[in-house]
């Protein structure tokens, strides 16, 4: 928008492109974009204006107005806040898209799950088939994601919640939140639809299984509302601008914290730590947080030195920031997988039923696990973990999955998608459609 020579930046106004008839209006191009991947029952289309006048009225207002003397005001002061004010109307997407991916990806592993507790394949000469599900592979490709899925459900109601009972003071925070679920989330269910479409092999790529329909309309929703890649950096130069608040904030507190939190990562790098291997040890969620909280602090404090030492030489702040951007993108993704462990440990806490409790649990384990297994390459570059300890690690990941293994089509029944939703045969005890 811009008023008597002055850019204001983005403001939304409404346009009308059709006539009562339904013909477009001169000055407007309307252009369809074609089949795509998938949501083909959503128009999208390009739209072009030529010297197109609409009324003053027109604009919505509720963050600027311009009165009929062609005068603007607005109660957000400074161009950078409104604008942002107004990007804040996009969170609510964020938060829908999060938490329609994650729909799917429980579909796709509903499905993935009962057909391979009913699907049977190879077993001992002469004796009955194993069914997939208890092959031990099989175990690790569907029951892996399920802890994750699980995670995300916790961290998502999280997220709702912080987003319902926002204010104008963690709006910010809320919306690096966002942002940052909303990209993992998606990741995840892209991820989990093309492994549970594996798992069932050519059932699963049969478009009456639905396999194929879930991954189409839901390929898009890494770009859905802001591109992931792009959201995740939003969410690390959020936690740069909080890192330096910190020390601005109270420096002695900061660094206070900053020695305690070294402290307690070297007792954990010690050499006797750093081997551990027994069950309980690795099974400790305390562990689980601690490592995922070192990994965060310790990107965090890298990144921050390489940007102000890029800075320091006279480099543009752009060129600085491209220069560390896969650092940031690790940054982004250890602190949003930190939140998600946090969530799902609280969430199993508040569990009053004792059996309910320990499947819980166990899922918990395995994803908190399945985080230091991905990331284990980063882990022993920084001392936190030893070749035998990664080999504990993975044998207690596969331990983890047999043990779950009983409860693996309860906790998909427990997602609660209705057979009409899920309509998939295989997925409802038919081995075929």
């Amino acid at each position: 928008l811009e008023v008597g020579g002055r850019v204001l930046g983005v403001h939304a106004l409404l346009v009308p492109l059709r006539d009562p008839a339904g013909k477009v209006l001169p000055g407007i191009r309307i252009e369809d974009c074609g089949e795509k991947m998938g949501l083909n029952g959503v128009d999208n289309g390009r739209i072009w204006f030529e010297h197109v006048r609409v009324p003053r009225e027109n604009l919505l207002d509720r963050f600027g107005q311009v009165n009929a003397q062609g005068e603007y005001t607005s109660a957000i002061t400074g161009d950078s806040k409104r604008f942002f004010t107004m990007l804040g109307t996009l969170v609510a997407g964020r938060v829908s898209v999060a938490a329609a991916a994650l729909s799917a990806a429980k579909s796709g592993l509903t499905i993935a799950v009962r057909y391979g507790d009913l699907r049977r394949q190879f077993g001992p000469a002469g004796d009955k088939e194993f069914r997939l599900l208890d092959h031990q592979a099989h175990q690790r490709r569907l029951l892996v994601p399920l802890a994750k899925t699980y995670a995300m459900d916790f961290a998502l109601e999280y997220l709702v919640e912080r987003y319902v009972k926002r204010t104008e003071e963690d709006a910010r925070e809320v919306e690096s939140l966002a942002a940052g679920l909303k990209a993992y989330s998606t990741w995840h269910t892209t991820a989990v639809l093309q492994e549970a479409r594996e798992a069932c092999g050519g059932q699963g790529y049969l478009q009456a299984n639905r396999l194929a329909a879930l991954k189409a309309d839901t390929d898009v929703f890494t770009t859905f509302e802001g591109d992931n890649t792009v959201l995740m950096q939003l969410v690390a130069k959020g936690l740069l601008t909080g890192y330096r608040q910190r020390f601005e904030d109270d420096r002695v507190f900061a660094v206070l914290k900053l020695l305690a939190d070294r402290a307690t990562a070297v007792v954990d790098r010690n050499p006797f730590a750093a081997r551990r291997t027994d069950s309980d040890h690795l099974r400790d969620n305390d562990y689980h947080l601690r490592a995922l909280r070192f990994r965060e602090e310790e990107l965090l404090a890298t990144v921050s030195q390489r940007i102000r030492k890029r800075l320091s030489a006279g480099v543009e702040a752009f060129e600085a920031f491209n220069q560390v951007q896969v650092h940031l993108l690790e940054l982004a993704h250890a602190h949003v997988e930190r939140l998600v462990l946090e969530q799902f440990l609280k969430g199993v806490a508040d569990v009053k039923d004792p059996g309910l409790k320990t499947v819980l649990g166990r899922l918990c384990d395995l994803y908190g696990l399945s985080c230091l297994e991905s990331a284990n390459g980063w882990f022993q570059e920084h001392g936190w973990l030893e070749g035998t300890k990664v080999k504990a690690i993975r044998k207690e990941v596969t331990r983890l999955c047999a043990e779950l293994r009983p409860d693996a089509v309860a906790l998909v029944n427990a997602f609660g998608v209705p057979d009409t939703c899920l309509a998939a045969p295989i997925g409802l005890g038919h081995l075929s459609p």
